[in-house]
């Protein structure tokens, strides 16, 4: 199961995967500094627990044709048992953002498998985007 978590709320576990996320980052990002954008309201931190372990960071990209939740981190295991709750705890908060996209780049294992089976991207280390469905509510 997939939920929201506030930044207060963050385990010792949470942390070890936002330091597994964030090892390959090539922009200087660690578990600090995405905390630290946490707690100051910038990204959202969503916790998978249950059989599917782990942890997702999204952000909101505002573009000129509207809003885009992006999925930027996310480490974890068993995440294919829980494809269908992840999608549809995304696209719920996306719709309650107004964003008019889902995306994020396929950069990583965890993104590959998430994007590969969530929302249909095909291959990895590419820019994935997808329309918000609010007829599905």
């Amino acid at each position: 199961m997939i939920h929201r978590i506030a930044p207060e709320n963050v385990t010792g576990e949470d942390v070890r995967w936002l330091v597994k996320a964030t090892d390959w980052h090539y922009g200087g990002y660690s578990a600090i500094t995405v905390m630290e954008e946490a707690l100051q309201g910038l990204v959202q931190l969503w916790r998978m627990d249950g059989e599917t372990k782990g942890i997702l960071v999204t952000y909101i990209n505002v573009h000129p044709a509207g809003k885009e939740l992006f999925i930027q981190w996310v480490a974890g295991k068993h995440f294919i048992k829980d494809v269908e709750n992840i999608k549809a705890k995304l696209e719920q908060f996306a719709q309650e953002q107004n964003c008019r996209w889902i995306g994020g780049a396929v950069n990583s294992k965890g993104l590959e498998h998430i994007y590969t089976r969530c929302f249909g991207a095909k291959q990895r280390d590419r820019l994935f985007n997808i329309e918000v469905d609010y007829g599905r509510t």
